[in-house]
């Protein structure tokens, strides 16, 4: 049997524990259905299976580049109806001009602002 939810999913692809506790801490607050994944490499599949209406991606995972992860072509061929926000502590202009281009719909520099991620997720909710 299929349940069908009308809350806005969110999914996190973070390596750090303690990012992921304090991002669920934030966005638990409000009406969302909550999901994460600190393995970037299987964070596409986890994409595909879950559909998520917003990904909150780091860019710099294990074995991996949230880059890499938001060209694959899983991931392109659902931008259009997934939201994703790039998480960086990097300020290389590049990385964030690159995920823009490959499809991003913004990013959020860490270390990271309550309020920033509570707007800048519910713009793309």
């Amino acid at each position: 049997m299929n349940h069908i939810s009308s809350k806005i999913k969110v999914l996190i692809v973070e390596d750090n524990t303690d990012i992921i506790k304090y991002l669920r801490a934030i966005l638990s607050e409000f009406d969302y259905e909550l999901y994460y994944s600190v393995d970037g490499e299987k964070s596409v599949s986890l994409i595909q299976e879950i559909k998520p209406d917003i990904v909150l991606l780091d860019m710099m995972l294990p074995r991996t580049c949230g880059l890499d992860i938001l060209k694959t072509p899983e991931i392109q061929s659902m931008i259009h109806d997934t939201a994703i926000i790039v998480m960086t502590a990097s300020t290389d202009k590049v990385i964030k001009v690159e995920s823009l281009k490959a499809g991003a719909v913004d990013y959020i520099n860490k270390p990271m602002d309550k309020d920033e991620i509570i707007h800048k997720v519910a713009n793309h909710a």
